[in-house]
């Protein structure tokens, strides 16, 4: 996993995992995803895909907040986050359903 020295530099942090913020995450990013449903729905193509992106970024915080890593920085967020959260659900796919 890159991560783009966000670790390195104090960006992205181990703390204690934290499932209730986990669950908090994914709430936010349910009700950002009904968001993007709604905009689309409407044909507000550009807050569609803004809350949708949201909606991606909640999901991914939530994997975060489950490993206890705390993020800090927007670049970060962009870049780290998507990054780590990503690299963490092939692991844990791939733990649940080997080849």
């Amino acid at each position: 996993m890159k991560g783009d020295g966000c670790f390195e530099r104090g960006l992205l942090r181990k703390v204690e995992p934290s499932l209730a913020k986990g669950n908090q995450s994914l709430i936010q990013a349910g009700d950002w995803l009904s968001e993007a449903e709604k905009n689309l729905q409407a044909e507000a193509y550009r807050s569609a895909l803004s809350s949708a992106y949201s909606a991606i970024f909640h999901s991914a915080r939530a994997v975060l907040f489950g490993d206890g890593v705390w993020e800090k920085s927007h670049y970060c967020r962009r870049s780290g986050l998507l990054d780590y959260a990503v690299f963490r659900m092939i692991a844990v796919l791939t733990a649940c359903f080997p080849h």
